[in-house]
């Protein structure tokens, strides 16, 4: 029997597809091997067919899990949804209060689970934050395609130089094959997260898992090559291999400069400067993947790897064109010229700013949306993200509230909170502080929203957490779920808002924006915890002014116990969101974790930037 090779590759059997020959007889009496040297070859055809299934069928199996997954969960949201929106009767929402049965213990044990003991969002070590048992389940399932895409030799009939040549090439075409997901995890319109309703710091996570990957394949791939390289020709040899041959020194570029992309992105660069390692991120990251095409194409002849490269970087110019299309139609009219932000330093000690940018467009803003806003007075050279905290639109004529989502002179009011750190925030705080009136008015640019897939509607009794900024994220939750209210599109009962600040100045704030919310009595509590100011400085204004629903305690909160009280007063399906340092977020975690021996629907939804 004849075979012949669409791609020949040096000393790698395990690059080299087969397929029969144009005149190949299609006989199964001839298609049976016979001769020692057509049965090895027809052992490696199987192998190959068998790592490809580890790798590709593997992947998709997973995905079509996941979607199963995401759509039961989805269906039955809506089902409960237009079930009990606008019904005002607790008895139409009880039976919406027990759990499919094993759920619970499934998102005890599994979905809301932490990798180990407690802690997964507080950060830790030089990785970061940790995955759920479920996240380590994808992850692990990922990886052991790899390997076994990559291992899956025939070791009991192959020399040892030759299952080196072939895990050479085996784990570069592995490594090439994950550039592709590896950029699409950390794109801002990434298609996967309205698809699976997976958030950003859940594809920040895998991203970095992929990177770690395509890291362990390169070390792989150069480490058979240069062994069997030192091993016939010396380390002189091989240097001089790769100072001539321009595939392997491409190779060498490459592989140096992922090994500095892998240093330059642990956890104690980023939390140092963030934005020194993300401009430094990119750069690498770019050459990387342009090193490694060099290396597929100088390669006589050039190894169709390169397409998967190429497509990757196609990934990365296409999403960079989107955000900037994005953007332009966000922050532009031609009437209007560019959106203009009023940036307000807030007082207090814990130091914080207000941004309120004016949108040259209408926009239907999703609660839980962030998104990435540039300031030509501060740093206008790059943009940073932040959860949109309130959102104002404009009603050109009083008496037809409904004519501005057609009107093109409607504009929508944007607003954010935002927490000093370094870098960007410090500099816009003390540009803002130093201005008269301690704020300035600058053009700025607003890129989003993304995120927000979680919907609320369809609970009826929601529970959020909020640690000092993360307010922003929550308190958007709560206007839509007032605004619902008043108008039946949410099936809503009861909400009840946490927030966790230092000092009394803090309310300052979302001041305007607690007193703007109307709703009956009953609906909505805030609680509000001040852990660093035992008192109330006598003089504030919630000595006097404090809306009814809210409450101001000294203190730090027992999670746990405000988590078994709602669940005791329990209306409907429930929803426990957090959004905070991490230490808040593992302790509301564990707390809906213990709450679900109740066996009743309670579900938990955390919000961070993983980055």
């Amino acid at each position: 029997m004849e075979w012949t090779c669409s791609h020949q590759y040096p000393h790698d059997m395990s690059s080299t597809m087969m397929v029969p020959s144009a005149t190949m007889p299609v006989t199964m009496a001839q298609a049976t091997p016979k001769t020692p040297a057509e049965l090895a070859r027809h052992r490696q055809i199987i192998l190959l067919m068998l790592g490809d299934a580890f790798l590709w069928y593997g992947l998709f199996y997973v995905a079509i899990l996941m979607l199963v997954f995401h759509g039961v969960s989805s269906g039955r949201r809506y089902l409960r949804h237009r079930a009990t929106i606008a019904e005002t009767a607790p008895e139409n929402h009880q039976r919406w209060m027990s759990a499919i049965p094993g759920t619970p213990l499934l998102k005890k044990h599994l979905l809301y689970a932490p990798f180990w003991a407690r802690k997964r969002a507080e950060k830790s070590g030089w990785f970061g934050s940790l995955p759920t048992r479920m996240q380590t389940l994808v992850i692990i399932i990922y990886v052991a395609c790899n390997v076994g895409y990559i291992s899956h030799l025939d070791w009991a009939h192959i020399e040892t130089r030759t299952a080196r040549m072939q895990l050479l090439g085996r784990s570069g075409c592995a490594m090439t094959a994950n550039f592709i997901p590896l950029i699409l995890l950390t794109t801002r319109n990434n298609p996967l997260e309205p698809i699976l309703s997976i958030g950003h710091d859940t594809h920040v996570l895998m991203h970095r898992w992929v990177g770690r990957l395509i890291l362990l394949n390169l070390l792989v791939h150069v480490g058979c090559w240069t062994v069997g390289h030192v091993t016939d020709e010396g380390w002189h040899g091989a240097m001089g291999l790769i100072l001539s041959v321009p595939f392997l020194g491409a190779g060498f570029i490459g592989f140096t400069t992922g090994v500095v992309l892998f240093l330059t992105s642990l956890q104690v660069i980023r939390r140092w400067k963030y934005e020194v390692f993300l401009n430094l991120h990119i750069v690498l990251g770019v050459g990387f993947l342009l090193a490694g095409a060099a290396h597929c194409y100088f390669h006589p002849p050039p190894m169709p790897q390169l397409w998967f490269i190429v497509a990757a970087l196609a990934v990365f110019v296409v999403e960079r064109i989107c955000r900037y299309l994005r953007q332009l139609y966000c922050s532009w009219s031609f009437s209007a010229g560019a959106s203009t932000a009023i940036v307000e330093a807030l007082p207090g000690t814990t130091k914080a700013c207000k941004i309120t940018m004016q949108l040259r467009q209408h926009m239907r803003l999703r609660p839980g949306t962030h998104a990435y806003i540039r300031l030509e007075a501060v740093e206008p050279w790059a943009s940073h993200p932040f959860s949109i905290a309130w959102v104002t639109p404009s009603v050109p004529d009083p008496l037809d509230p409904e004519k501005h989502d057609d009107d093109p002179k409607a504009t929508t009011a944007v607003s954010f909170i935002i927490g000093v750190e370094n870098g960007f925030t410090r500099k816009l705080y003390a540009k803002a502080n130093a201005s008269p009136d301690a704020q300035f008015t600058t053009r700025g640019s607003f890129e989003g929203p993304y995120g927000g897939h979680h919907s609320l509607a369809s609970y009826g009794h929601v529970v959020l957490f909020a640690g000092a900024t993360g307010i922003c994220h929550q308190l958007r939750y709560v206007q839509a779920l007032v605004q619902g209210q008043r108008t039946g599109a949410v099936s809503a009962q009861r909400v009840v808002l946490v927030w966790i600040i230092r000092e009394c100045h803090a309310l300052y704030w979302v001041r305007s924006w607690i007193h703007s919310l109307n709703c009956p009595p009953g609906f909505l509590e805030i609680k509000v915890f001040v852990t660093r100011d035992r008192v109330v400085p006598q003089g504030m204004w919630i000595n006097h002014d404090l809306p009814r629903f809210v409450t101001v305690m000294s203190g730090r909160p027992g999670v746990d116990v405000l988590v078994d009280t709602e669940v005791q007063e329990q209306v409907g399906a429930m929803c426990v969101g957090v959004c905070g340092p991490g230490a808040l977020a593992d302790d509301v975690r564990a707390a809906v974790r213990e709450a679900q021996g109740t066996g009743r629907e309670i579900d938990f939804v955390e919000e961070s930037f993983g980055w």
